[in-house]
């Protein structure tokens, strides 16, 4: 609440990028939870491995309170704090009234995690905006 533009920067990447996010999203959070299961299987290494694995759900975490940001900018409410908080809960009611769905709810809640993980990962947990890699011409 007292850095709406961390929020902003994270929800800009999720709205505006959302193929990008859910890219590297998928990919960094698979690569994680690999290395944390592997870290695992170690007896010296289980702590950490237990730390990481909760860190990343901080991060999932903290991708869907941008996703509920983006969804409380867009709803009548003037209250930033207020806004968001109902934004959380219109994402989350509907991502659990999808979830009803077989098969196809579960991969839409995969989804909307992914891409929130893969934004928040993209803005450096929304200290920096997202801008894709351009291409310059040839001429």
């Amino acid at each position: 609440r007292s850095r709406p533009a961390v929020l902003d920067t994270v929800a800009a990447a999720v709205t505006d990028h959302p193929l990008v996010s859910g890219v590297v999203g998928s990919l960094g959070a698979t690569t994680l939870l690999v290395l944390f299961v592997y870290m695992a299987f170690t007896l010296i290494l289980l702590p950490l491995a237990i730390v990481g694995l909760l860190a990343e759900l901080v991060v999932i975490l903290y991708g869907q309170l941008a996703g509920g940001y983006a969804v409380g900018t867009r709803l009548p409410i003037t209250h930033d704090g207020v806004a968001t908080l109902a934004g959380i809960g219109v994402l989350l009611g509907a991502l659990e009234l999808v979830g009803f769905v077989p098969y196809l709810g579960g991969l839409a809640q995969l989804a909307v995690a992914v891409i929130g993980f893969g934004a928040v990962v993209n803005t450096y947990f929304g200290l920096q905006r997202f801008e894709p890699v351009t291409i310059p011409d040839g001429s």
